[in-house]
């Protein structure tokens, strides 16, 4: 490289004149045409690496059918490098605009417009040698036209070789007024394990408009694309278009997950929303309506973000924008934002245990309907539960309501049966199940133990039945509303057994 005017070149776009290579994965240069004739727009993009960082490149020239103008677009990684950037015409004249020599680069993100002015009356310079061309960091204008920046700092350069006027960078905003967007409006609240649909807008601002394409990515971490027109959580790769006003569907791609998606034709980021569509048979439209339906499923707790893509940084490929009936740019990124999603705890969430009762006829049997207490404890948090029947089928529920997520060790007791203990770990979704086991029987006297008291109370009731004067119903562990041998063996086979000890002095048992 070197500052220009180089006599070695001809006539010259220099986007980025440095030390790079192109043949790294997914780098290449590349080319498109966006708009109509007689406004068309020639679009080169680069995605390369540099030599001696390894930095990933990725910029654009931009060249305006029927206008004196050039674009430069700068990506991912362009800020830093010391590169030669600007624009020169070849012979005697040495007409050229640098915008920078061998110095560090331009910030990511910034749009540089070259356009040709009207030449001013040289000043000849008269110097024995030429002058080595030197610079500050001011964009110099020499002969060839202006140099426009968009950017919130100002660079300027200055060269010596020959007559110069300097032109200073201004902003160029946007002023096109369409843009898409998701609703109801960010934040959205969402409790876990939830499913909710956005709808996705496309507001024309004061423009009549033909055409859309959305991308976008979100956290995969927390949130899964799911189909909107189904019950319930069924991941999906497609979302749901809205035909009524834009009736055709040019591109519709969801990946979920954490790895690159591939679509066949390209790939993509992990976790990708990719929708476009158009108004083939209807007219095009004006105001804000909807185009697609989006929906999600809150899988873990935390903010998550559905982010909008837009070239550069990301790749021309992914770049969102809008279109008027004519095929100019409607859309302006800045009026795009960024969705947030915020997944909280449930606090309907419920607790659902299952016991099998030893002793009692395989489930389901109305015989495994008995009452049952359960303690949930984390440090010094401890919730002890009113006595639940379970069902049926040996199942219980009990509501956790505003319990804080964490791993709780839970306990559960029934006054004839021993006292089972485990973990579980309570996430915030809207219903945990935890198998708690077999309840073993023969703990007549609710002291948690199967000894020599519990088989006196058995002793004393053994062969009598309900209404009779010694019958006792914590001996009848069967449930059969007898004591026979029976109980007294369910008794023997747990004869020295413990349950688990309370969890705390006040759970009690």
């Amino acid at each position: 490289m070197s500052c220009l005017h180089d006599s070695t070149l001809g006539d010259t776009i220099l986007p980025l004149w440095d030390d790079m290579f192109t043949n790294c994965i997914g780098c290449g240069i590349f080319t498109s045409v966006s708009g109509v004739a007689p406004n068309r727009i020639f679009n080169i993009e680069w995605r390369a690496m540099d030599s001696f960082s390894l930095a990933q490149l990725n910029f654009e020239a931009r060249l305006y059918e029927g206008l004196d103008r050039i674009d430069f677009v700068y990506g991912q990684s362009a800020d830093g490098l010391e590169a030669t950037i600007g624009v020169q015409k070849s012979g005697p004249s040495n007409q050229y605009t640098a915008y920078a020599c061998e110095v560090p680069g331009v910030p990511n993100g910034t749009l540089l417009t070259f356009t040709i002015a009207q030449c001013g009356t040289p000043t000849a310079t008269a110097t024995g040698t030429p002058p080595t061309a030197t610079s500050t960091g001011i964009p110099t204008e020499t002969r060839t036209g202006t140099v426009t920046r968009t950017s919130t700092s100002t660079r300027t350069a200055t060269s010596t070789r020959t007559s110069t006027s300097t032109a200073t960078a201004t902003p160029t905003p946007n002023t096109n007024t369409g843009y898409a967007h998701l609703s109801p409006a960010s934040p959205l609240t969402v409790t876990l394990g939830s499913k909710f649909t956005l709808d996705l807008l496309v507001n024309a601002g004061t423009n009549t408009v033909g055409a859309q394409q959305s991308y976008l990515t979100f956290t995969n971490s927390l949130l899964q694309v799911v189909d909107a027109l189904s019950t319930g959580c069924v991941v999906t790769n497609t979302v749901a278009p809205d035909t009524s006003t834009f009736d055709a569907t040019l591109q519709n791609e969801v990946c979920n997950g954490s790895a690159p998606c591939d679509f066949g034709r390209i790939v993509a980021p992990p976790s990708s929303i990719a929708f476009a569509s158009g108004a083939l048979a209807n007219p095009a439209a004006t105001g804000d309506f909807r185009v697609a339906q989006i929906a999600f499923c809150a899988n873990a707790l935390g903010n998550a973000t559905i982010h909008w893509q837009f070239a550069p940084p990301a790749p021309a490929s992914r770049d969102s924008e809008i279109l008027d009936a004519n095929g100019g740019l409607a859309s302006n990124p800045g009026l795009y934002t960024d969705y947030t999603v915020r997944i909280v705890p449930n606090n309907n969430s419920v607790l659902v245990g299952h016991v099998n009762w030893q002793g009692r006829p395989a489930q389901p049997d109305a015989l495994q309907q008995l009452p049952i207490t359960l303690t949930l404890k984390s440090g010094a948090t401890e919730v002890n539960y009113p006595a639940q029947a379970t069902d049926a089928n040996g199942n219980f529920t009990v509501a956790l309501g505003t319990l804080p997520n964490g791993t709780y060790t839970w306990r559960v007791k029934n006054p004839k049966y021993l006292a089972n203990s485990g973990t579980v770990s309570l996430t915030g979704s809207p219903r945990t199940s935890v198998e708690m086991g077999l309840m073993r029987a023969g703990d007549a006297n609710n002291d948690n133990l199967v000894n020599a008291a519990d088989f006196i109370i058995v002793r004393l009731a053994f062969g009598t039945g309900i209404g009779d004067p010694n019958y006792d119903d914590r001996a009848d562990f069967n449930g059969d509303q007898r004591i026979t041998t029976t109980d007294f063996n369910l008794l023997r086979n747990n004869f020295g057994v413990g349950g688990t000890p309370p969890l705390a002095p006040s759970s009690g048992n």
